[in-house]
Order: structure tokens, then C-alpha cells, then sequence
């Protein structure tokens, strides 16, 4: 009889900290799918930041072309004024408009580069949340096989072959 107790204790001591393991390791897995997922999260809204960021410094350098125009037209035309060219002339038009394209073509390039930089971010930022929740996934996954009926029914059959 005493050793059938024996064997009862064994089997329900051995028992009781495999259900504490898989406790503690489906915790761990979960803990470790909401870091991912929170750090997604947190990707995501830095992935957002940064195309504003790039935004605003794409506006203030079209700005700065814009200014860049204004001032070198205003030169150029004081220039004409002052060499006695008339503002009507082929030539003086001529110099106004390839001015004009100029600035145009310095516009298009802020806003491909915008484009390219903004692009580029979000391919990183989509490839960094995937794999992390592709992590994430995998942990849950983990966490429900290490809690799986198979699994705690072989630690109640370890429960039960002590006897």
C-alpha cells in the first residue's frame, strides 16, 4: 500500500509540474506574440511618422525652388531692364521660360524623390510587420500545441503509468 501512495505522489508531483511547465511556457509564448505584435504596431506608426516627416521636408524643398525661381526671374529681369533689352523681346522670353522649366523639372524631381523615399519606407516598415507578425503567428501556434489535449494527455498518462 505504501508504495501505491508512493507511486500516487510521484505520479500527481510529476503531473502537477507539467501542467505548471506547459502553464509557464504557454505564457511565455503569448507574452512573446503580443511583444511582436505590439512592436508592429509600433513600426507601423514610426513607418508613418517618417512619410510625414518626408512630406514636410518635400514641401519646404519645393518652397526653397519656388524661392530659387522667383529670385533668379526677378534677377534676370533686372538684369534685361538694365542691359536696355526689352522684357518683350524673343530672347528675354526665351531666357524667362527655360528659367521656368527649370523650376518645373527641379519640382518633378522633389516629388520623385518624395515618391521614391516614401515607397522605399513603406516596403521596410511592410516587410519588418510581416515578419513579426509572422513571428507572432508562430508563437500562438507554439503556444496552443504546448497546450494542446495531446500534450496534457501525456502528462496525465505519465499521471496515471506512476500507479
Amino acid at each position: 500500500m505504501g508504495e501505491l501512495l508512493d507511486g500516487m505522489e510521484k505520479g500527481l508531483s510529476t503531473f502537477l509540474q507539467e501542467l505548471q511547465k506547459k502553464r509557464t511556457t504557454h505564457a511565455d509564448y503569448r507574452a512573446r506574440a503580443q511583444a511582436a505584435d505590439y512592436q508592429a504596431a509600433l513600426i507601423a506608426a514610426q513607418a508613418q511618422a517618417q512619410n510625414t516627416y518626408l512630406l514636410q521636408s518635400a514641401a519646404q524643398k519645393a518652397r526653397q525652388v519656388y524661392q530659387n525661381y522667383l529670385q533668379t526671374q526677378s534677377a534676370r529681369l533686372a538684369a534685361v531692364a538694365a542691359a536696355g533689352l526689352r522684357a518683350d523681346s524673343a530672347t528675354v522670353q526665351y531666357m524667362l521660360k527655360n528659367n521656368r522649366f527649370q523650376a518645373l523639372l527641379d519640382e518633378k524631381a522633389v516629388a520623385e524623390q518624395l515618391q521614391s523615399n516614401v515607397s522605399a519606407n513603406n516596403a521596410q516598415a511592410a516587410e519588418q510587420i510581416r515578419a513579426l507578425k509572422s513571428s507572432a503567428q508562430a508563437y500562438l501556434k507554439s503556444a496552443y500545441k504546448n497546450t494542446s489535449r495531446w500534450s496534457l494527455g501525456t502528462a496525465v498518462s505519465n499521471f496515471l503509468g506512476g500507479f
